[in-house]
């Protein structure tokens, strides 16, 4: 690994253990404080990469630093929101400065996101129970879905696909260390500490949550850093399998199902598909996966032997029995398919355009805790009908005709494997007001705009061995 990665990994490791102090710490003056660290670490970060580059660094990291929030009035203010606005604003001089206004002409699949935008701010004036809460959570998805808008845009240039290159490194040691850190802190727990990781409601049993929101946002992340790894990994590090392990190790300590389905589904069809599998290099994934199985073997046994089930523990048993009998809980899955019926209550009225944004979580509390939609189909029809749902399809769906058009391209072919897990682990869960996987589409966007084409196979007249 490059010298300046390393301390690039020092330095977002720093902006971690701050959040996570100041969050404890509860200060008023915290939010200032993680302010000023993110435009410290935003400047090092530009020192080493460049200005577009380590924007774009930035951005990786607070998005996976999102855990906790610092209060600014009514408002909650995260790392990664400020690094958004701090990139949103660099782009706008840099192209003040070039008189250039081509980076606001907006692509067909930025327009439809805009479109859905107009639907929700439409449907919270007509319906929404809450305006104010649907004004606040409107504009925290509006500046989150600057990580769809912003890398293109960033790593535009006559360096792009040395750029991008940049880029990708860079992601896959995020996704490797954030996988890493959530295992580590899953296994500490047998002596006694309980640092990132949280009881699953359902089944009480614990889960690694690492610096993400919550165990199914970390298991969708970890999920796609594993199968960016297979992918991405080998032409650019030796020992990719390491990285590989400690994603797939991640992804197990997440005990979230949705993640291991996806992992599972577009690892599988990398195995089938021709054109995918000549990408994989079988033996650093085999490798990989025997040193993951260190991860889950360790998890097993302090499984066994710590207090991993907060309802065991209660009634006076270890949580040695815990893992699988929380594996096999359906309790959040049926909480999940129970939605369908009070979301299609709430918009019967109104199927067109819905209730508004957030309306579910202001006509829905229970013991004084707002509910949230667990899927993102049924949070986008809740939210913006029928209407919103028809336009936000055709903007996964643009999206997704984007990357196949380049599909040739070694790392949009890698990224959009990584974009697949993190569409799928969606529709068990939605990070709409999380900037991580608007990043992470944002990233295979760029891709697609600035990777350069694969190499051309030589034809057969320049693989011909002449005679001397």
């Amino acid at each position: 690994m490059r010298p300046d990665m390393t301390g690039m990994l020092l330095g977002a490791a720093a902006l971690a253990i701050l959040v996570g102090l100041l969050a404890a710490g509860s200060r008023s003056w915290a939010a200032p404080v993680i302010a000023v660290a993110v435009l410290v670490l935003g400047a090092y970060y530009i020192r080493v990469l460049g200005m577009q580059v380590g924007l774009v660094a930035l951005l990786i990291v607070t998005s996976t630093v999102d855990h906790f929030t610092f209060a600014v009035g009514p408002l909650s203010l995260r790392p990664e929101q400020v690094a958004a606005l701090v990139a949103l604003a660099a782009l706008a001089v840099i192209n003040l400065r070039a008189r250039s206004l081509t980076w606001l002409r907006p692509s067909l699949s930025e327009l439809l996101l805009m479109a859905w935008f107009l639907i929700g701010i439409i449907s919270s004036l007509l319906a929404s129970p809450d305006k104010r809460l649907s004004a606040k959570i409107l504009a925290l998805i509006a500046i989150c879905s600057l990580g769809f808008l912003l890398p293109r845009r960033l790593l535009a240039g006559p360096c792009s696909a040395e750029r991008i290159e940049t880029v990708t490194i860079w992601l896959l040691l995020v996704f490797a260390a954030e996988a890493a850190y959530g295992s580590i802190a899953y296994l500490l727990h047998v002596f006694g500490p309980t640092i990132s990781i949280t009881p699953n409601p359902a089944s009480g049993h614990l889960s690694a949550f690492g610096t993400l929101w919550e165990q199914n946002v970390f298991g969708g992340f970890v999920a796609a850093g594993a199968i960016a790894w297979v992918y991405l990994g080998p032409p650019r590090f030796k020992w990719a399998s390491l990285g590989l392990a400690a994603c797939v190790g991640g992804l197990f300590d997440s005990l979230t199902r949705a993640a291991w389905l996806a992992a599972a589904l577009v690892g599988a069809l990398g195995g089938v598909a021709p054109g995918l599998r000549r990408h994989i290099h079988l033996r650093q994934v085999g490798i990989g996966g025997l040193g993951s199985l260190v991860v889950v073997v360790a998890t097993l046994v302090v499984d066994k032997l710590g207090h991993y089930n907060v309802l065991a523990g209660q009634a006076g048993g270890g949580g040695g029995a815990g893992l699988l009998a929380s594996l096999l809980n359906v309790v959040d899955l049926i909480g999940r398919l129970n939605q369908t019926s009070p979301i299609w209550s709430d918009i019967n009225a109104d199927p067109v355009f819905g209730r508004g944004i957030a309306s579910f979580e202001a006509l829905h509390v229970i013991d004084g805790v707002p509910q949230h939609v667990a899927s993102l189909p049924l949070l986008v029809l809740n939210d913006t009908g029928v209407v919103g749902l028809l336009v936000f399809t055709g903007f996964v769906a643009v999206v997704i005709l984007r990357a196949w058009s380049v599909r040739g391209r070694p790392i949009v072919l890698g990224l959009g494997q990584m974009a697949i897990v993190i569409a799928v682990t969606n529709l068990a869960t939605e990070t709409t007001e999380l900037m991580i996987g608007w990043l992470l589409v944002g990233v295979l966007m760029a891709a697609c705009d600035l990777a350069p084409p694969a190499p051309a196979a030589p034809s057969q007249s320049d693989a011909e061995v002449r005679p001397a």
